[in-house]
């Protein structure tokens, strides 16, 4: 299966996409009061309502789902399922150590090492 250079594009928006989807749930999830969702849920259902994060996860999640579409037309599953999942483990990594100040570990670095040697063994 040949694919183009917007094939390849469409891929990579598509996995920037899905992790974005995932970045912005996480500081929803970090901003939302538990308490006050377990005492009434009406209220934690309204606050999620009125969440910019929730929503930009919402829609970041539905286009990420409908480029994928696309993706999974024009490349072989088996390929491209490892790559794109390992290429979002490894920016997921590495935003979180950004924006969510989460620790990277030598173990997370061997990690990535790992996952990037299989990713240049599966091309």
């Amino acid at each position: 299966m040949k694919n183009t250079l917007g094939d390849w594009l469409i891929l990579t928006f598509s996995t920037f996409v899905g992790v974005a989807s995932q970045l912005c749930l996480k500081q929803a999830m970090q901003e939302m009061n538990l308490e006050r969702f377990t005492h009434n849920r009406w209220a934690g259902v309204q606050w999620l309502a009125a969440n910019g994060y929730f929503w930009a996860y919402a829609m970041s999640a539905v286009f990420s789902f409908l480029t994928w579409l696309w993706v999974v037309k024009r490349f072989h599953l088996s390929f491209i399922y490892p790559v794109s999942q390992s290429a979002a483990f490894i920016l997921i990594l590495f935003f979180s150590s950004i924006f969510f100040y989460e620790p990277m570990s030598l173990l997370k670095w061997i990690g990535i090492l790992f996952i990037s040697l299989g990713l240049f063994l599966c091309r």
